[in-house]
């Protein structure tokens, strides 16, 4: 995914190049704070330059390799 000039793999919350359980904190720190801008890339699965519960469905998705 790339946005905010960040090119990051989907639902890869922490930079590491892999969508795990280490990505859930941030993922959901984002999600009741304010995300970052890396944050916001690599959690953003509905394409709304933000990161809310809509985006659960797809992190869930990306954690499972779907």
């Amino acid at each position: 995914t790339e946005q905010f000039g960040f090119a990051i793999a989907a639902g890869d919350v922490n930079d590491d190049n892999f969508a795990d359980g280490r990505d859930v904190q941030l993922f959901v720190q984002g999600i009741l704070g304010t995300p970052t801008a890396p944050q916001i890339c690599a959690g953003d699965f509905n394409d709304n330059a933000d990161l809310d519960t809509g985006d659960i469905p797809g992190m869930v998705s990306a954690l499972l390799g779907l």
